[in-house]
């Protein structure tokens, strides 16, 4: 986000301030050290020796600070700056603009410390860059720019926790930069800082209730570790607002599919094939979580065999064998999508060849099998 801003040409002149009354002499040697000799130096000795005999000289401080920016130091200049307008009276006519004065100089500086802070990061000489920027806040501390420009410096240097650090400082500026703070929880996620994530989502929502991007990275960073419980709460919560999010209704039934709530990741699948019909990793968790439906059945009819287990009347077998059924039908009409849209994952053709198996249809389930061998070997 580099912005270059316009910097006015920096020109040093007692002109700019409403000096009135006689200036010591310390002042006027001053003045002729600055501009006509070109002794900086010399020029700040003069000021310093001139404030002692009058402490309160608004001017002087202000041409101490102009100086103190000429020579790039700009600790001393903001200090010198900062006692000229404790000095500073309203009521005194000669003090009218003085304010107007000081901010035009500090802002001067900053946009002359801001531009060549762009010149150098374009430049790649990002050490200079960094000193530019952090000159520039220095200056003044109230402007995110500045910050933000630092932290992709730091990037640039891959020093990450400072970049976070600036950027975190940016958005406290200016609450209305959440793409920033977005920004920032992809570097979290990067570096497997979901936690992270979580409190600068929360932080976030606590200034924007009603931001569902926040909600959404949330659910996401539970996903990540693995919360499930938490994870399908936002997510719940972000389809709430977005419902036919597609991205929001495949994480979801992910989550449903790997906890084993096969029927609730259907209801989502379903939904994100109404929008996306040939999404391919849906048709496949689309299959996939029918086959398991019939596999559960397989085993707990396997499972009533035995001596041990609950016993199946002759009608509820019936009734559960035609479930199975049904379910590796339903599983076969989605995983021959996927192997028709030349998906040559083993799994895939591996549950179709089964499906077909349980269906008691052996020869189609060795021509399966025969073509998985022979694609994987192409």
């Amino acid at each position: 986000m580099k912005t270059i801003i316009r910097n006015t040409a920096f020109y040093l002149t007692i002109a700019l301030l409403s000096i009135t009354g006689c200036k010591t002499i310390e002042f006027e040697s001053a003045l002729i050290y600055i501009n006509q000799v070109g002794n900086l130096d010399k020029g700040i000795e003069y000021l310093r020796k001139s404030l002692k005999k009058v402490p309160a000289d608004v001017e002087t401080y202000i041409l101490l600070g102009q100086v103190y920016g000429m020579k790039g130091d700009f600790v001393k200049m903001d200090n010198a700056l900062d006692s000229a307008l404790l000095f500073i009276s309203d009521s005194i006519e000669s003090h009218k603009y003085l304010k107007e004065d000081i901010e035009y100089i500090k802002d001067d500086f900053w946009c002359g410390a801001f531009n060549q802070g762009i010149e150098n990061f374009e430049n790649n000489h990002f050490a200079d860059a960094g000193i530019n920027f952090n000159n520039c806040i220095i200056i003044d501390d109230k402007r995110p720019e500045a910050y933000i420009n630092l932290g992709l410096t730091e990037e640039k240097i891959n020093d990450f926790p400072a970049a976070i650090e600036h950027y975190r400082k940016a958005y406290d500026l200016d609450h209305a930069n959440t793409d920033l703070m977005f920004y920032v929880a992809e570097l979290y996620n990067n570096a497997n800082q979901f936690e992270n994530t979580i409190k600068l989502m929360d932080l976030l929502i606590s200034h924007e209730p009603k931001l569902t991007e926040a909600v959404i990275q949330k659910a996401i960073a539970y996903d990540y570790l693995g919360d499930t419980k938490k994870a399908i709460s936002e997510y719940r919560k972000a389809l709430s607002v977005q419902p036919t999010e597609t991205d929001l209704l495949f994480n979801l039934g992910r989550i449903y599919y790997f906890g084993g709530m096969y029927f609730d990741a259907i209801d989502n699948f379903e939904k994100v094939l109404k929008q996306n019909p040939d999404d391919i990793e849906t048709i496949i968790f689309m299959g996939d979580s029918y086959f398991s439906l019939g596999e559960d059945i397989v085993i707990k009819i396997q499972e009533s065999g035995e001596a041990d287990s609950t016993y199946l009347t002759d009608i509820e077998l019936q009734e559960y064998e035609n479930q199975a059924i049904t379910y590796f039908e339903s599983a076969i009409l989605f995983l021959e999508q996927a192997v028709a849209k030349d998906v040559n994952d083993p799994d895939v053709w591996n549950m179709l060849a089964i499906a077909y198996s349980n269906l008691g249809l052996t020869e189609k389930a060795k021509e399966i099998f025969d073509k998985e061998k022979e694609s994987l070997e192409k």
